[in-house]
């Protein structure tokens, strides 16, 4: 299943097409690329503290 955007993240016009067969977007627009991913459901892990040492 592709996930399709309805509008550029950068510019929020809705004058992009697919780049390519993978999840790469071209917005005509601002004239950037970008790329839409799905990361999974539910809550993100945790990642570990990182400690400062001074």
């Amino acid at each position: 299943m592709r996930a399709v955007p309805f509008y550029c993240p950068y510019c929020a016009e809705q004058s992009i097409e697919p780049a390519g067969d993978g999840p790469d977007y071209y917005c005509e627009s601002c004239d950037r690329r970008f790329e839409v991913t799905f990361k999974g459901f539910g809550e993100a892990a945790t990642a570990p503290a990182v400690s400062s040492s001074s």
